[in-house]
């Protein structure tokens, strides 16, 4: 066998332990998986290479798994440091120095040590030493096994490192072989330098003959291990013989002379070719299985050690004379002594036939160049022993032998090295057909089959045609079946179907049919001539149609035909006719035939072979599925040809109806009991698949008006299905169900597969019946009559029933990814994209969504559940079955169930429903059958057979964790669903293991990653506090429990570890680290004790913050270079700047991340101290490097620093217009929406990442482009995708970084108070922040982009945070902040005022973001920190120019927006649909108004009251106040509070009073829906429904009006108010009732009736008089005799004034201040201010008290000024009499009576004692409500002056009016004046305080003063009687 004939290893070795492995393709350089994209770090090549010695199960992963990321010279220095243990293969396990005697194994317990396992092993220590590390580190959870389940782990392992050793020369011998693989070089120097001299095949083989000889260990015997033991020696005999194999097959036939094939053979036939094992009684099934396959094995063995050996090869008759070189006669003549002795056994039959050609084609060779003498001995024998071994071959059935042989497990398709051995039975056919005439062996249909079997599916089809087909020898076969053709028509069909299995055979066959010489068919006397001159040769005497008797329409044999007959049957002459037509034209013919034939038609008169009606149908359709399969290119071509034909009967376009109608008659024979129906109606729907790219709508069409498939009932857009049987369903369950194979099925699914993949070619044709209704016919067969119950089917092939599943998953997955193009089987990583704009594909993914999350319940997902649950014993099952089909299928059904669960979840997580999927996965009661299911989920983290599961395992985890905490965060028990504590701790460990041990496999160490995140999220302690018991660790609230720090050393270590390492790992893995900073992120926000656990140890690690440090004071490099290449990697699209993409992207994240876990940081510093004092801050850092840190971001300015480089968005709206540009003009068909990607989470959805796929799927764009070859066009749309994938990657990252700085920055100003605003240089640097960030809001003027409105909204409301912090923090105004403050507000105006984002569009038309709410409210903050400011702000022109400009400029901003908010208010008020969405911006706009009419931004009211009335604010403002009164109290809208403010403001404006007036608020107060109740007086306070404050404001806003309104205007509204005051009299009485008990808001009422009266006092006519005068007589006097007796009774008032609000309730217990106590203890001693429980005095009280003092200074300064008391003042006599009398002069007063000077009296006395409490009070500097109290003294100094004033005036009244009452009011002016004495006395030492009275010092003086005069009143009146 040549050296370059062994090029049939193109498939990579599977393991024998774990076979269950996916192939692996050829490595690149770069990988289509970002986060795969991966070499080695330095670290992790010392590691590996250098470090502890690894386990050869690490090595073989390492070489097979790494798919080239372990570096070359890495790999090498592994493997040559391993190179002796290779070399010695199973020898290095066969050392025998014990650490111990060896005692029997069930003496005692088991324990993990090194004597202990030597002596159960019998195994050198050393070994032993290495084999406990490994296995330590593979099983993590090694310590929780019983003893005698940790010794038969402990023997597995060791096991499977003894074939691991194995498999990894297995490996490096294919690497050899295939120059396109990453290690070939390496490989081949290996096995060059080590492993292909002579002694290792000996090796080989001797350790192959020792196991096969040895028997089990008595030690195993003993211990109930016998099975295992001869289990494993039967697997290390079958990956020996593989080994053997390939270290022939790299071997040239002139490289050795050395010969194994005598005692190879010589030790089989002892073996009976390995089925006699020594160990056979205790074999298993699995065992028994191997063994099998190491029979078939040694026999492909024998033929390939032959061939290499004896150069068969070269001796062969059809090779070059000048190459033939024979075996000597002595190693002949050996082989000929062993093949005497067989004979006796079947399995002798091979090497027998095959012996016997070598002997014949050294016979001929000899024959034509003469029989050397060194070759007479065997000359004389030759010929009778070549004759006697081939007999004996054919005794021994050797063609059934060989059939039984190549229909082993070792010739299945998914065998790895399936190739290899068909080429080795290639060589063995073509070396029978050299050496002997075929039509003479026996078993010919036997021999058809063999061929077939070897030539078929990865077998060498191509070299037939190429090397074979022109040598007549070879190809024998094949002309002896084309000369019975078609007279026996399977065998030529059976052999020509096997000979197109790839794309250029296919081609071949495809053309060798179109012509055909020869047609053997039968013909009776009748229909032949014979020709004279020879008496076999005939020529026909008339047409002779081809199968007539059973087809309607075939080709013809012409008339004058000549042929030779072949012999004769049943009276009919066999004729092989010679002329020339072609075969497909016969097929084509008995397919349209076929629907006309009958039934029960037998199938031929007759024939030389079995064949039927259907089998010859069924074998066409056989050939053309696989022709047209592997060469699809030839569809075209083939209808050509069939419509070439000159008497063409019909155009064959439409040649789809010909395949259904064969179908349809097919459904016509299922009543018979063969299974050729069910396998024609197969192949006709495998043929259908192969025509769809071609002929998609007609068969979509067929397929719809068929009765294969149930029928659609369409309603009102509701699809539903019709209850019926159709035909695909019967013969499902009436005959494959029965049968127990599904062939039917399994076509209909790769149908359905196929349609699904070539969707967009069926909707691409014009004019075309839509193919809707037959996808959703097929999708809902596959879920409801295959999905639902295929587990419950009877199977006799259990890989047909993980077929079934695998292709109803395929096609599930197909639908959710919207059903892309292409053949690939849907890989987990392909991301889902949008499907809104394609109505079919949104359509079927809707309804499957449906149907699995809600509708269909635990019908639809217990298969799913089910193959879950299978899959946790897969790998211990697959090993059980040892069937590698089974294990490909299983491993990808389970696969395709994961990624199918996950995309559900998607859905699901963007529809924001709850679904039952979710809450039976989270269910763990014990009534849910699937409660166990999460727990397998996490369980597939031991996969390490298959990255994809584990990834997914990680990705399920982290949906459903996500799941739980939205949409079922009442859940208590989430930890639970990992198990009990145990098994928590278990995966925790294996999450743990891998998470450190993957260091090949970045995107699991990333998945599990986000899995630990989101956990961490849900509160679950398990992974917040490390590794041990959950439910002693932390419970749902997250409080954590005393836990011993070294059970979570690990994950410390391993984040550790991975930040030290963060420059690496951002280079080479930029997804990982960001993931590992995202997991830090989430530590530090969910952990709500940081003094417990992970979080303390790492907050305490400096050399953790210095590597954040490091990260964060990095250089900030956002440039990404344009891409100039797409490479073409794995069928999918690379960019050569794709990895720079990651790298920059996720290193703005991460950034990001660490500014995070700063502003959380700052949190939990400040969570028990807030302190203003930076010195303080630094001290109560725990670690030197966090506050190196903080100091550093203090002392560099990088808060400036950062502003502008953090707000910095690199957006470019020209890559977006360019690539909508291409695709209009070019591509107006494909929708961008059909490539946007759809993802669940931006941070942990790994089908989303930043890169070449991060936006659009240009994958899936380059298979949307491919079907409409426009090569050139479709490359600039790639590119233009690829670089708007670039561009918003970017613009994503540093959208990321901006929110994290504002987050920082709002955490920093909230809770480090003024430290943020200090610089190293002790300057305030908080203004130009603020100017800074409004200023990026300002010059943001490019196009309004979604994400540019999204940045201004954050800045605007970073701005809004700050400015909040900074009115709380911030020390009173001076000038320099009024300027910034007007400063601030010019650049909010020009903000506001942009063009380019119109804030128009943004309130009215609700853009999204609504940008304009914290610009609004930014503003509102500004102008409300401007009260108080107006002498701060330059007035004068003649002041400095800068200066005057500020004041003229901020003026004219204020008009300017006064304008603008006018007019926003006004389009919002306007609208006639009430939204609350715009609640909250017209209270904003509401506010803002208010502000801008104040005198310092609008300082001409003239001017701004035009433009309110422009906008109609003030109608609007009134209509809007009536209709709130006519809404539901809690319906009212919020702003409703802020529009009466507005009324209130503007009422305190002369010209808006009059506005307000003319505009009729008057009416609308008078008519609406409170004045019924108004009316009635039943308006009462009720905080659930506090209409009452409305009645209070409508009284202030008519005092604010009667106050300011022009002269001119008053008369007629007084005439309103007194109106108001008579319509709503009952009200007004019952406020001046005072009815016990009282509230707040009842005295709230009173003083704005007081208020409103005062003003009426003020302003009213004689002639109006007389209309109140009731009023002032009675209720306002008996209102204050009322109050009075609450100031005189504090005891009894403290129980009748009423707490109703919270607030009040709180204050009601509330003690009064510590330091006014004393004070209150002195003044007044009656009153309890120390009884907790039963204060007289409280907080509350203290209010009430001050509501009175303010009642009553109103009740007073009414009736001064009615009473003309002033006049006292004037120190003149009038005409007192004159004067009108409201307190009667008595000594006496009542409550319930009207006033008297007795009440005035005591109220002075309550004055004076208030005045005490005053001057006793200075005392004390511990008063902390000192500014409530400065109001009270202020209104009692007022208070008391009224009250002497009042009382004085009445006196002298009363005196002039009534003589007779002279003596007693003498007494009671005697009595006032001593009250005068004493309040003076008081009133001095107020005054001599000096500074704590400054405030108050206006007030006291004027007491002063005016009692002074009235005592020199008093003296001069009563002097003057």
């Amino acid at each position: 066998m040549s050296r370059s004939s062994i090029s049939f290893l193109n498939t990579p070795p599977r393991s024998q332990n774990d076979i269950n492995r996916p192939k692996f393709q050829a490595t690149s350089k770069q990988s289509t998986d970002p986060a795969l994209l991966i070499p080695f770090s330095p670290k992790n090549e010392i590691i590996l290479a250098f470090g502890i010695r690894r386990s050869f199960g690490t090595i073989r992963t390492t070489l097979i798994l790494s798919d080239g990321q372990c570096p070359p010279n890495v790999m090498d220095k592994i493997l040559n440091d391993n190179l002796d243990s290779l070399q010695q293969m199973l020898d290095a396990y066969d050392k025998k120095t014990l650490a111990a005697p060896p005692t029997p194994m069930g003496v005692k317990a088991f324990d993990l040590t090194e004597a202990s396992l030597s002596n159960l092993l019998l195994l050198d220590s050393s070994v032993c030493k290495n084999l406990i590390r490994s296995f330590k580190e593979e099983n993590v959870t090694w310590e929780q096994w019983s003893s005698d389940e940790l010794r038969e782990k402990i023997i597995q392992h060791y096991f499977e490192e003894r074939i691991n050793v194995i498999e990894i020369l297995c490996y490096l011998f294919f690497l050899a072989l295939d120059p396109d693989k990453v290690y070939h070089e390496l490989a081949r120097e290996i096995i060059l330098n080590h492993f292909l001299d002579d002694t290792f095949k000996d090796k080989i083989f001797d350790q192959f003959k020792r196991k096969s000889q040895q028997d089990v260990p008595q030690n195993f015997l003993d211990a109930d291990l016998a099975t295992l033991w001869a289990t494993q020696s039967i697997k290390e005999q079958k990956v020996l013989l593989d080994l053997l194999f390939l270290r022939y097959a790299v071997q040239s036939p002139e490289q050795s002379s050395h010969l194994l094939l005598l005692k190879f053979l010589n030790h089989l036939i002892s073996t009976r070719f390995g089925r006699d094992q020594p160990t056979d009684r205790f074999l298993d099934p699995v065992g028994k299985e191997i063994v099998s396959q190491t029979h078939d094995l040694s026999q492909i063995l024998v033929i390939i050690i032959l061939f290499v050996e004896f150069n068969v090869d070269i001796i062969l008759p059809s090779a070059p004379l000048s190459l033939k070189r024979p075996a000597s006669q002595q190693d002949i003549m050996a082989i000929n002594e062993v093949a005497l002795k067989m004979g006796n056994d079947q399995t002798h039959g091979i090497f027998l036939w095959i012996w016997s050609s070598y002997l014949s084609h050294l016979q001929t060779y000899f024959d034509e160049t003469g029989w050397p003498y060194a070759y007479q001995d065997l000359e004389t024998i030759v010929n009778s022993i070549t004759r006697e071994f081939g007999i004996k071959a054919f005794k021994l059935n050797a063609i059934k032998y060989i059939h039984f042989v190549l229909t082993g497990s070792c010739f299945r398709p998914e065998e790895p090295y399936v190739t290899g051995y068909k080429l080795v039975f290639k060589h063995f056919f073509m070396s029978i057909f050299e050496a002997y005439e075929v039509n003479h062996l026996p078993d010919y249909e036997g021999l058809v089959e063999c061929f077939a079997l070897v030539f078929g599916e990865y077998g060498p089809c191509q070299e037939f045609w190429e090397e074979d087909f022109d040598h007549p020898k070879r190809r024998s076969l094949l002309d002896l079946a084309i000369a019975r053709f078609p007279q026996q028509f399977g065998p030529l069909m059976r052999l020509l179907t096997a000979l197109s299995a790839n794309s250029v055979s296919a081609k071949y066959v495809f053309e060798f049919l179109q012509s055909f010489s020869v047609c053997c068919y039968l013909a009776n006397d009748g229909q032949i001539n014979v020709v004279q001159s020879g008496h076999y040769v005939v020529f026909a005497s008339r047409p002779i149609k081809i199968f007539e008797d059973l087809y309607q329409k075939t080709i013809t044999i012409p008339q004058g035909t000549y042929g030779n007959i072949v012999s004769l049957t049943n009276g009919n002459n066999i004729v092989r006719w010679k002329f020339n037509y072609s075969a497909w034209h016969l097929f084509a013919n008995m397919l349209e035939s076929f629907p006309m034939t009958q039934v029960d038609k037998p199938g031929s008169i007759s024939s030389l072979s079995e064949d039927t009606i259907i089998s010859r149908i069924r074998d066409i359709l056989q050939l053309l599925h696989t022709v047209l399969t592997y060469a699809p290119n030839l569809v075209k071509p083939f209808i050509e040809h069939l419509e070439s034909r000159e008497e063409i009967i019909r155009y064959y376009t439409d040649f789809p109806s010909i395949i259904f109608a064969v179908i349809k008659h097919g459904f016509r024979f299922l009543n018979k009991t063969s299974h050729d129906e069910i396998e024609l109606i197969a192949c006709c729907l495998r043929c259908l698949k192969a025509l769809l790219p071609h002929f998609g709508n007609e068969i979509c069409s067929y397929l719809k008006h068929s009765r294969l498939l149930p029928e659609i009932v369409t309603t009102e857009g509701a699809i539903s299905y019709a209850q019926s049987i159709d035909q695909l369903q019967y013969l499902l369950m009436e005959r494959e169900c029965i049968s127990g194979t599904y062939p039917v099925t399994l076509a209909f699914l790769d149908l359905v597969i196929c349609i699904l993949s070539n969707i967009e070619q069926v909707e691409l044709v014009p004019d075309t019946e839509s193919p809707l209704d037959i996808l959703h016919s097929c999708t809902y067969y596959v879920l409801y009559a295959i999905f639902v119950s295929y587990d419950h089917w009877r199977y006799n092939n259990s890989v047909e029933h993980v077929q079934v599943g695998r292709k109803c998953l395929e096609i599930f997955n197909r639908i959710m990814l919207g059903c892309p193009p292409g053949n690939e089987i849907p890989k987990h990583t392909d991301p889902m994209v949008s499907t809104k704009e394609s109505l079919l594909q949104n359509s079927l993914r809707n309804n499957l969504s449906k149907s699995f999350l809600n509708e269909g319940g635990l019908y639809h997902a217990l298969p799913l559940f089910s193959i879950i649950e299978r899959g946790k014993e897969q790998r211990h099952y697959v090993e059980r079955v040892s069937n590698y089909q089974m294990s490909q299928d299983s491993t990808e059904l389970l696969e395709l169930t994961l990624s199918f669960l996950l995309r559900l979840l998607k859905t699901r997580i963007k529809s924001g429903e709850v679904s039952w999927m979710e809450v039976s996965l989270l269910d763990r009661s014990s009534e849910n059958y699937n409660s166990g299911l999460v727990a397998t989920i996490a369980s597939f983290i031991k996969c390490t057979d298959n990255l994809n599961i584990s990834i997914l395992s990680c990705e399920l985890l982290t949906l459903i964790f996500t799941l739980a905490t939205k949409s079922l965060s009442r859940w208590t028990s989430l930890g639970s669903l990992l198990g009990n504590g145990a098994e928590s701790k278990s995966l925790l460990n294996l999450f743990l293991h891998r998470l450190k041990s993957e260091i090949q496999a970045p995107t699991l160490q990333v998945a599990i990653l986000n899995f630990f995140t989101i956990s961490t999220h849900a509160h679950i302690g398990l992974i917040i506090q490390g590794s041990y018991t959950f439910p002693d660790a932390l419970d749902r609230k997250g409080k954590s429990k005393a836990v011993d720090a070294n059970s979570f050393d690990s994950i410390i270590q391993i984040i550790l570890d991975f930040l030290q390492d963060w420059e690496n790992l951002q280079q080479e893995k930029p997804f990982l680290l960001l993931a590992t900073i995202r997991f830090l992120d989430a530590l530090w926000e969910n952990s709500r004790n940081p003094d417990n656990g992970i979080l303390k140890t790492l907050r305490e690690d400096n050399k953790f913050w210095d590597n954040l440090a490091a990260i964060l004071f990095g250089d900030l490099n956002t440039k990404i270079q344009p891409h100039k290449v797409l490479d073409l990697v794995q069928d999918r699209l690379i960019s050569d700047v794709n990895d720079t993409v990651a790298q920059v992207c996720c290193y703005l994240n991460i950034k990001a991340r660490v500014m995070r876990i700063l502003a959380h940081e700052i949190y939990i510093l400040t969570s028990f101290n807030r302190t203003k004092d930076t010195t303080d801050f630094l001290k109560v850092i725990p670690s030197g490097g966090l506050r190196t840190i903080f100091a550093e971001i203090k002392d560099s300015n990088k808060l400036t620093t950062w502003l502008k480089d953090f707000t910095s968005i690199d957006y470019d709206s020209t890559i977006q217009r360019s690539l909508y540009d291409i695709r209009e003009h070019s591509f107006p068909w494909l929708k961008l929406q059909r490539l946007t990607i759809v993802c669940w989470n931006e941070d942990y959805d790994l089908s989303h990442l930043y890169g070449d796929n991060y936006m659009y799927d240009i994958n899936l764009a380059r298979k949307l482009l491919s079907l409409r070859n426009n090569s050139l066009d479709s490359e600039k749309l790639l590119h233009a995708l690829c670089k708007e994938n670039h561009h918003w990657s970017r613009i994503d990252a540093q959208v990321v970084l901006l929110r994290s700085w504002k987050y920082f920055m709002e955490a920093a100003s909230d809770r480090l108070a003024g430290i943020i605003w200090t610089s190293k240089n002790k300057s305030d640097i908080s203004w130009p922040i603020l100017k800074g960030i409004a200023k990026r809001i300002e010059e943001e003027t490019r196009d309004g982009h979604i994400i540019m409105m999204m940045i201004r909204d954050d800045l605007a409301s970073l701005l809004l945070h700050l400015l909040e912090r900074l009115s709380i923090s911030e020390e009173p105004s001076i000038p320099d902040q009024a300027i910034h403050y007007t400063e601030l507000i010019n650049l909010l105006h020009n903000g506001i005022m942009s063009v380019i984002f119109p804030i128009r569009e943004s309130v009215v038309e609700r853009s999204t973001p609504q940008f304009h709410r914290p610009l609004l409210q930014s503003l509102l903050l500004c102008l409300r920190a401007l009260r108080n400011t107006d002498s701060l702000l330059p007035h004068d022109s003649n002041d400095s120019n800068d200066a005057s400009k500020i004041l003229s400029g901020f003026r004219y901003t204020c008009r300017s927006l006064l304008t603008e908010i006018s007019a926003l208010l006004e389009s919002l008020m306007s609208r006639k649909i009430n939204d609350s969405a715009f609640e909250e911006d017209i209270l904003t706009l509401v506010a803002i108004l208010e502000k801008l009419i104040q005198p310092l931004c609008s300082p001409y009211p003239t001017v701004w009251l035009k433009i309110l009335e422009d906008h109609h604010i003030i109608q609007l403002i009134l209509s809007t106040f009536t209709h709130s009164l006519s809404l539901p109290w809690e319906n009212r809208p919020i702003y409703t509070d802020s529009v009466m403010y507005f009324l209130l403001s503007l009422a305190n404006v002369p010209v808006a009073a009059k506005q307000l007036y003319h505009d009729g608020i008057m009416t609308e107060f008078c008519n609406n829906r409170l004045a019924p109740a108004l009316q009635k007086g039943d308006v009462q306070p009720n905080p659930k429904d506090d209409r009452h404050r409305v009645w209070c404001f409508m009284l202030a806003v008519l005092t604010s009006i009667l106050c300011t309104i022009e002269s001119k205007e008053k008369a007629n509204y007084l005439r309103n108010v007194l109106g108001f005051i008579n319509l709503f009299n009952n009200q007004i009485l019952h406020a001046m009732a005072c009815e016990l008990p009282i509230n707040m808001p009842y005295l709230e009422e009173i003083q704005r009736t007081t208020m409103l009266f005062h003003q009426l006092a003020l302003h009213i006519g004689p002639s109006d008089e007389v209309e109140i005068s009731r009023y002032y007589e009675e209720s306002l006097t008996t209102l204050l005799a009322k109050i009075n007796h609450l100031f005189t009774h504090p005891k009894y008032t403290s129980r009748m004034v009423l707490p109703l609000t919270p607030d009040e309730k709180e204050l009601s217990t509330t003690p009064i201040s510590d330091g006014i106590k004393p004070a209150f203890q002195r003044a007044m001693p009656s009153i309890d201010v120390t009884s907790p429980g039963s204060y007289e005095m409280n907080r509350f009280l203290q209010r009430v008290q001050q509501k009175l003092l303010i009642i009553t200074r109103n009740i007073l300064a009414t009736y001064i000024h009615l009473a003309n008391a002033r006049d006292v003042l004037t120190m003149s006599i009038p005409i007192w009499s004159e004067q009108r009398i409201y307190f009667e002069a008595l000594i006496k007063g009542s409550d319930e009576e009207p006033a008297t000077i007795a009440t005035l009296l005591e109220l002075m006395d309550y004055g004076l004692t208030l005045l005490e409490l005053w001057e006793l009070s200075l005392s004390s500097n511990k008063i902390d409500d000192w500014q409530f109290w400065r109001v009270t003294w202020k209104t009692t100094a007022t208070f008391v002056e009224m009250t002497f004033v009042l009382a004085t005036s009445q006196l002298t009244s009363s005196f002039y009016s009534e003589p007779h009452k002279r003596k007693d009011i003498q007494d009671l002016m005697t009595d006032v004046k001593s009250r005068m004495v004493n309040v003076q006395r008081v009133i001095k030492k107020l005054l001599d305080t000096g500074a704590r009275v400054e405030t108050e010092e206006l007030e006291l003086k004027s007491v002063d003063i005016v009692l002074r005069g009235l005592q020199q009143f008093i003296s001069k009146a009563l002097g003057a009687i």
